[in-house]
């Protein structure tokens, strides 16, 4: 692993995913004990955000993640333009993020990235889960 990932894998681990673990909980009005909980709490923050077209979806064994706006706070703060690095650390912090919630690693495909062009960021997270169906 690469110094700068290891840099980024702290910090995200250390202060996105649990700031971000401590909003939604607040948002949801409980302690978040289910991947339902926190994709339900991330689209009601999306919502109050005004971030349109921004979504988290399950779909069978997978959940997936559009962004409309690159989520680095030093991005958003206008301290930072958005750059390839940001989309690396995006993905960190999806697999830390889900890690957490499931309980075992999961792999994070990234479709597309702000920060490389594209006009939103788009990842796929494997959580290894099927989505029940209900027939």
């Amino acid at each position: 692993m690469t110094f700068l990932r290891k840099v980024w894998r702290s910090c995200v681990s250390r202060w996105c995913v649990f700031n971000y673990t401590k909003l939604v909980e607040r948002i949801l009005g409980k302690r978040l004990n289910s991947l339902d909980d926190l994709l339900t709490a991330w689209n009601l923050l999306f919502e109050i955000q005004g971030r349109l077209g921004s979504k988290v979806e399950k779909e069978s064994d997978r959940v997936h993640v559009i962004f409309t706006e690159c989520g680095c706070p030093f991005v958003q703060r206008k301290l930072l333009k958005p750059s390839p690095n940001h989309c690396l650390c995006s993905k960190a912090y999806l697999e830390i993020l889900f890690k957490k919630f499931l309980g075992k690693r999961v792999e994070v495909e990234m479709k597309k990235a702000i920060g490389k062009g594209d006009d939103v960021c788009e990842f796929y997270i494997y959580t290894g889960e099927k989505k029940s169906d209900p027939f």
